[in-house]
């Protein structure tokens, strides 16, 4: 009697293992998203909606948004005559779907690192009193420019909206130290 309930515990283990197991390679994609799944580094599958199939161990899976985004820009930056200046820009931006075989990378921190080099460029060219006009005057280039710049990188740069410009003024502004 004793053996014929031990077995039945082995059994009930062995089949909630079995289940816990089966559950955990699976994963739902809700719409609008997609899964990255790689191995060691390199994309090994893409998938878009539905139920995804993964192995445990072997499959790290990232969940993307698969539409349109809205990536926060912070750049700090000394304007050309010596001022802090800091932007706070939106950016709404689509990541493009990984190629399978390919090293994985996240084009956020890529992408971002792009536009906001590009955005401080700017003001470190410029004047501050000339910043707000250089900004409104190139900023379909700016935009265009961001995106040729964040593409390589796997991030489509829709366009780019100014949220906030400050510009720290001190007593000394333009003068240099007494």
């Amino acid at each position: 009697m004793a053996s014929q309930s031990s077995t039945v515990v082995w059994a009930v283990l062995a089949l909630s293992t079995a289940a816990v197991l089966a559950l955990s390679m699976l994963r739902w994609v809700p719409p609008g998203y997609r899964i990255v799944a790689t191995r060691r580094g390199i994309v090994s599958r893409v998938a878009g909606p539905g139920l995804f199939l993964r192995i445990p161990v072997a499959d790290r899976v990232v969940v993307q948004p698969a539409g349109r985004e809205d990536l926060p820009l912070v750049v700090h930056a000394t304007s050309r005559d010596g001022t802090d200046v800091r932007l706070l820009v939106t950016a709404w931006v689509r990541r493009r779907s990984p190629e399978p075989a390919t090293p994985y990378a996240d084009p956020w921190t890529a992408g971002s690192r792009m536009a906001e080099q590009l955005l401080a460029e700017v003001i470190e060219r410029t004047e501050v009193c000339d910043l707000g006009r250089v900004l409104e005057e190139s900023w379909d280039s700016l935009v265009a420019a961001a995106a040729e710049a964040c593409r390589p990188r796997g991030v489509d740069v829709l366009d780019l909206e100014l949220a906030e410009l400050d510009a720290l003024l001190t007593p000394h502004h333009g003068r240099g130290p007494d």
